[in-house]
């Protein structure tokens, strides 16, 4: 059963090539090829990192959620955490919308930078890994590899050097005028 009713789901799959966001609600179904789309491939593959993480611990409360009595703190607090990361799997969905439609835009380089420049920040709020629960699949990242990730990627792009290196905060309201 789902946070709010309907069963635990995965929202987002990756195999390393096709990016399937279908889990998310929105008015178009998002499956994209990562080879398609134009920008730094090391960063593109970092930010597929971290919508695996996110959905395999929004998977994880999501069943979590379920075992714990109605009125108990702790089911709160993982509908909450749960609620976060769908909301981080939005805005990366919209920004990768965004992107195919104006492949060429540096602007929408320096967002998808500037987005995982703030995953960044949160990874150390989030706990090393999701605690195994059935069914859920064997998560292919964790946070210390999505930490290595990024820190790859940050080799690669100057966006991302940059926007890891500024105390900004991420705004997609910047991105969609």
């Amino acid at each position: 059963m789902g946070i709010f009713g309907g069963p635990c789901k995965h929202l987002v799959s990756y195999d390393g090539e096709n990016w399937d966001f279908a889990g998310l609600t929105g008015p178009d179904k998002l499956n994209i090829k990562i080879g398609e789309l134009k920008g730094n491939r090391q960063v593109l593959q970092t930010a597929a990192d971290i919508t695996q993480l996110y959905d395999a611990m929004q998977f994880s409360n999501c069943t979590r959620i379920n075992q714990l009595p109605k009125d108990s703190p702790d089911r709160v607090k993982l509908a909450y955490e749960s609620m976060q990361g769908e909301q981080q799997l939005v805005q990366l969905a919209l920004l990768i919308k965004l992107l195919q439609a104006q492949p060429n835009s540096d602007k929408l380089q320096q967002a998808i930078a500037e987005w995982i420049a703030a995953q960044s920040k949160r990874l150390s709020t989030l706990p090393a890994a999701p605690p195994k629960v059935a069914p859920l699949r064997e998560a292919k990242v964790t946070v210390s590899s999505v930490r290595l990730s990024i820190k790859k990627a940050a080799d690669s792009d100057p966006h991302l050097k940059q926007a890891l290196a500024s105390k900004t905060s991420f705004d997609l309201s910047r991105y969609l005028t």
